[in-house]
């Protein structure tokens, strides 16, 4: 049994799994992106040691880890046969460890079970999204149901030139996905209480450069459905869109919305907020 965590390659896909059907989805997630990438799929159980008081148990926790990384991995070759997989199963905390393995990792994605209906509002995935070193995926269990993907990927955009590349990856993610893409625009202007200011000049040259670059990536990419959105409010844009939105991309640096968006997707009271939510940091691969 091992107690570090193993030096992962970079420009791996690494995978957080717990056993439940939310972690598979994301295994099945990560292994689109392993494959358009040519990478490898890591898929990663961490016996958590708070809860290992004895031998027997540490032994039994193991044994239940095989079980769900053997389980994750014959759900992945069922639907991507020729992604390249590696199992791991170390021994710590789940966040510590999962941290650290995206410090070398291209994609960090774990799943989101929804939560209980009085249950606590952190999570592990919350917690990953907002303190992970690479980019993160939260996935939820519905993401792979037998379902047609008719809805859209929507990517969150402020006032701010420094969100190109998540509009790229978004558009990536939207061919990737074969998905239609809107993408949302909000003002980070704080005199304006976070709410759009099409009047202002920083809005509108923000919004030129914005427009210039959506041009030359739906010429890039010309099979693309692709709109664009103004809002005052992003995440109760996606409330209120929640049945129609596949997926949804933002940055990083919007912690706040990255929180929220997380929860959105544990919510029992969102019936249909079945959508997986990118966090990008930076380039992938």
């Amino acid at each position: 049994m091992n107690n570090v965590i193993a030096d992962y390659a970079p420009k791996s896909v690494v995978v957080g799994i717990d056993g439940s059907p939310a972690a598979v989805a994301a295994a099945q997630w990560g292994a689109d992106e392993a494959l358009r990438h040519h990478a490898a799929l890591e898929l990663l159980y961490v016996v958590d040691r708070n809860r290992a008081f004895t031998p027997s148990v540490v032994k039994a926790q193991f044994s239940v880890a095989q079980a769900a990384l053997q389980d994750a991995h014959a759900a992945v070759k069922a639907t991507h046969e020729s992604v390249r997989i590696q199992l791991e199963t170390v021994e710590g905390d789940p966040g510590t460890t999962l941290t650290e393995a995206s410090r070398s990792a291209a994609l960090l994605c774990v799943g989101s079970p929804k939560a209980a209906p009085h249950g606590p509002s952190d999570s592990l995935a919350a917690n990953m999204a907002t303190s992970a070193h690479c980019s993160v995926a939260v996935v939820p269990a519905t993401e792979f149901a037998v379902r047609p993907r008719r809805g859209w990927l929507v990517v969150l955009l402020h006032n701010s030139t420094d969100e190109y590349e998540v509009l790229q990856q978004a558009m990536e993610e939207a061919l990737l996905r074969e998905l239609g893409l809107r993408v949302v625009m909000t003002d980070r202007d704080s005199s304006t209480d976070m709410r759009f200011n099409p009047t202002s000049i920083q809005s509108r040259c923000a919004l030129a450069v914005l427009d210039e670059h959506l041009v030359n990536w739906t010429r890039r990419y010309p099979g693309i459905d692709t709109c664009f959105v103004h809002t005052e409010r992003s995440v109760h844009y996606v409330e209120q869109h929640e049945g129609s939105i596949e997926s949804v991309v933002l940055g990083a640096e919007n912690r706040d919305e990255v929180a929220q968006l997380v929860e959105l997707t544990r919510s029992k009271t969102l019936h249909d907020a079945n959508f997986s939510v990118l966090v990008v940091r930076g380039q992938h691969f």
